[in-house]
């Protein structure tokens, strides 16, 4: 997950110039939790998906990991 995570500075470095853009962090967590998640994204409906990334946009960066491991923990296995 890190590794995803780490493709995407401007969701953690606040001193990037994205750092408060929330379309491209949307973006960028939806394709985050997709590769973390797999196969198992495809089987979420349009809205699980939205709300799952939402959480991510409007959280802090700890908060986000937590929920991002949750949904994963959900989703794999």
């Amino acid at each position: 997950m890190i590794l995803e995570v780490e493709k995407y500075p401007y969701l953690y470095d606040s001193r990037h110039n994205d750092f408060k853009n929330r379309e491209l962090k949307k973006d960028a967590w939806m394709a985050v939790t997709k590769n973390v998640i797999g196969e198992k994204w495809d089987q979420m409906d349009e809205k699980t998906r939205s709300n799952v990334v939402e959480r991510y946009v409007s959280s802090s960066e700890a908060s986000a990991h937590d929920s991002l491991r949750n949904v994963a923990g959900n989703f794999i296995g």
